[in-house]
């Protein structure tokens, strides 16, 4: 716990200058994520409550096309101009037996990513899983409305201006539409950018959007705070939303990502004002049980309609007691064993699911802490002592800082390409400011 709250201390400080309004931290998506996710988000307060959720960043196979990043600065046209999105290729069902990984990286290097106007600091949301399209935002000296989101196309920077407070695209698909969310007076409001314009996703009430495939298709929460989420579709960015169906009445849930098939995948858990009020009727045992220690239970929404609870992997002979997914791609669900050690404290480890096969496939044993996967299942994240890595089927690599640092809590690893050659995050240059950042790899 001493480390946790370290780290809380040391990356709240490098965000002195957050907002100061009250804290947005989503207490249903911090149970769903676990481990520093959760820590993370929590330090960020209501600067981080957004903008976080990109390490769900649900990802889509094309080609890839690598980055360029221009150490010379930005070209000024391209700042000013915004990126043309097309509608992308139609919905295609997962493949019906595991995929052959394609050859792992073995070696990565890092680059700033460019940013207009020389802003001190910046940080990647999300990317789209070819690496051409990085989603994320700058923190400028005088910041007087909101964040300045940036999209950056093949390294090249582009400004698009998202309405409201603390805004975020949190997810973007292989034609540069993105999806995301800014606080209005009344709450959180849901925006798509395509076409080089930003447009509110239909709906009434509060919404976030999380995660969008080549088809178009939105995944989302209504509400907010822990007792008030509720998973939905907007099946296109014209369309109202559609409500996922819940465990029972007095669920709520968060989505973690969307498949090219349509699926979506995301977390639920018993509403913890139903269940503290100790109301019998629908909670039931098992329902507080689970609600005392481990509350969030990974679920799956299909194309047809059903839906169930993910099942639990088993880590070193032992039943995990929940898996919390991240992300879909591919037909793999990326994300994070729940254990408990003797003294019970939370043990995480990464696990992968694979939907068309229905089981759970062994990754090398790593400690990595994953934040987001690709469409081979592998994942990056965080590692002991303040590394960074990619865990692939061949092993673990080490991802290297933008500066050398003895310690760095502010670096993290975003999105991987589906190759695994391009790694979106952010890194801590010299003087201890967080930096878009891409790694390529070989």
């Amino acid at each position: 716990m001493e480390n946790e709250d370290e780290y809380a201390i040391a990356l709240l400080r490098r965000l002195d200058d957050e907002p100061t309004n009250p804290s947005r931290v989503d207490l249903g998506r911090a149970i769903a994520e676990g481990g520093r996710r959760r820590r993370t988000r929590r330090a960020l307060g209501g600067g981080g409550a957004v903008l976080l959720v990109a390490a769900m960043v649900a990802t889509v196979p094309v080609a890839l096309t690598a980055l360029r990043p221009d150490s010379s600065g930005p070209d000024e046209r391209a700042v000013a101009a915004t990126v043309p999105a097309t509608t992308g290729p139609a919905a295609t069902e997962p493949a019906a037996t595991r995929p052959t990984p394609g050859m792992a990286p073995t070696k990565c290097t890092v680059n700033r990513l460019p940013l207009p106007d020389r802003e001190p600091m910046s940080l990647v949301t999300g990317a789209d899983p070819t690496g051409r399209f990085i989603v994320g935002r700058t923190y400028p000296e005088e910041r007087r409305d909101g964040y300045p989101i940036l999209m950056w196309d093949d390294g090249k920077p582009y400004r698009i201006v998202l309405p409201g407070a603390d805004q975020s695209l949190t997810d973007v698909n292989t034609s540069g539409v993105a999806v995301g969310s800014g606080w209005l007076a009344n709450g959180p409001q849901a925006y798509v950018y395509r076409d080089g314009r930003v447009s509110p996703l239909p709906g009434k009430g509060t919404s976030a959007a999380v995660a969008i495939n080549d088809a178009g298709r939105i995944a989302g929460v209504r509400g907010e705070g822990a007792v008030d989420q509720r998973p939905i579709v907007w099946p296109d960015a014209s369309a109202q939303p559609v409500d996922l169906a819940l465990p029972g009445p007095d669920w709520v849930g968060h989505v973690a990502g969307i498949d090219e098939d349509g699926t979506v995948v995301g977390v639920v858990w018993p509403n913890p004002s139903t269940v503290s009020a100790d109301p019998g009727g629908s909670v039931t045992p098992k329902d507080r049980a689970r609600s005392a220690r481990n509350p969030a239970a990974g679920y799956l929404w299909l194309p047809d309609g059903t839906r169930r609870e993910l099942p639990k992997p088993v880590v070193r002979g032992v039943p995990a007691e929940s898996f919390r997914p991240l992300g879909i791609r591919n037909g793999w669900i990326i994300g994070t064993a729940v254990t408990y050690a003797a003294d019970g404290t939370e043990v995480d480890t990464p696990a992968r699911y694979h939907l068309p096969t229905g089981e759970f496939v062994d990754l090398p044993p790593s400690t990595l802490r994953p934040r987001g996967g690709n469409g081979q299942g592998w994942m990056v994240g965080w590692l002991p002592n303040e590394r960074l890595g990619l865990l692939t089927d061949a092993g673990t690599v080490d991802l290297p800082y933008v500066e050398p640092h003895r310690t760095a809590v502010g670096d993290a690893p975003v999105a991987v390409s589906d190759d695994g050659r391009i790694i979106a995050g952010q890194s801590e240059d010299a003087q201890n400011v967080i930096q878009a950042v891409v790694w390529n790899c070989r």
